[in-house]
């Protein structure tokens, strides 16, 4: 009984929002979502890896271990519109990814493996 108890005064603490969700996808399907003009989309490597690498067209940077990520990404983009995401190798968009979670965005497609995948499956990049 204490735990429930316990359970009903603390979850209304934790801040996730309801119905958000990251889904993992392959670059053939990326390809597909991000072909879509109403799709946001977001480079979470850093400006350097942005400009030297190259990135997938139409996408903006914001370093998604920047302090103020959250604060830039809200002020570009509406969390209420799918987003799709990558880094490097997908190690820090699972970050980035759940920090969009936390700050209300409802849809986040997330490149499984990042650009190195994409790369390696014949993507281009500017």
């Amino acid at each position: 009984m204490k735990t429930v108890i316990f359970f009903v005064f603390i979850l209304p603490f934790f801040k996730h929002p309801a119905n958000s969700q990251t889904i993992r996808v392959t670059p053939d399907r990326f390809a597909q979502l991000i072909s879509d003009s109403t799709m946001q989309k977001l480079d979470v490597r850093t400006g350097i890896e942005y400009d030297l690498v190259g990135h997938i067209e139409g996408f903006i940077q914001i370093n998604g271990t920047s302090k103020n990520f959250e604060k830039k990404v809200l002020q570009k983009m509406d969390p209420n519109i799918p987003v799709a995401v990558y880094c490097m190798s997908g190690h820090r968009s699972v970050d980035a990814c759940k920090k969009l979670e936390h700050i209300g965005f409802k849809t986040i497609y997330e490149l499984d493996g990042g650009i190195i995948q994409w790369i390696a499956s014949g993507g281009k990049l500017e």
